[in-house]
């Protein structure tokens, strides 16, 4: 006689019961992987934005003490 565990796939080959289901966990897992990139990425732009804005406000405030430097 044989056993009836025999026949059932391992817990890692289950698949969801519908597709609409897996469709909807691999949105998922896509939005968790894709929210520490945005994270990163947001980041990245705050150093540069932060970069950018304070090199151009060092260049307007030497452009506007520029003339009141010369005698």
């Amino acid at each position: 006689m044989v056993s009836d565990f025999a026949s059932r796939p391992p817990l890692s080959m289950v698949q969801a019961a519908s597709p609409e289901e897996a469709s909807a966990e691999r949105w998922r897992q896509w939005q968790v992987r894709n929210a520490v990139s945005s994270r990163k990425s947001a980041k990245q732009a705050r150093i540069a934005f932060t970069v950018l804005f304070a090199g151009l406000g060092a260049w307007l405030g030497l452009q506007l003490l520029s003339p009141s430097l010369w005698p």
